[in-house]
């Protein structure tokens, strides 16, 4: 009886150090998470937002337009080999859909698919100029607007 109490309290101290290095790897995965910018295009709608890359072969994507009505799309990457892989869409108007994408990096790569009835592209990771020739839009489009505020421009030089 007294080895079968040994081996229950070794036991129990084993699944509590497990219990504890899973909760470690949850707060270092957080710490450790990488986002990269993430431009789409649906119904002629342009979408921005961010990939965030918190485990190893997968993401989570959050888009909206910057325009009313907002148009919101999220989901999960996951990949399925070692540079492919699916992105399933969500968006706040009832439609969804799964992209296939293909990964230029670890946190880069292009994305194409239908959601809803609607051809949906999709890039992460990638500078304003590359996104924009993959989507089809000018860079304008893409890059992120001057700050008229700083000193010695226009706006500031009233």
């Amino acid at each position: 009886m007294h080895a079968t109490s040994q081996r229950l309290i070794l036991a129990t101290v084993f699944v509590a150090a497990l219990a504890g290095c899973a909760s470690s790897l949850e707060k270092v995965s957080g710490w450790m998470s990488s986002n990269a910018d993430a431009f789409s295009v649906l119904d002629s709608q342009i979408l921005r937002g961010k990939m965030n890359f918190a485990r190893d072969r997968e993401a989570s994507l959050q888009l909206q337009t910057t325009t009313s009505p907002v148009l919101a799309c999220s989901g999960p990457l996951r990949y399925t080999a070692s540079r492919v892989g699916t992105v399933h869409i969500d968006c706040n108007d009832g439609r969804s859909g799964v992209l296939a994408f293909s990964a230029q990096s670890a946190l880069s790569g292009t994305a194409r698919g239908n959601v809803g009835t609607a051809q949906m592209l999709l890039t992460f990771g990638l500078a304003p100029d590359k996104a924009a020739a993959y989507l089809g839009l000018p860079v304008e489009v893409l890059a992120p607007a001057p700050d008229n505020s700083a000193p010695g421009t226009a706006a500031s030089a009233n």
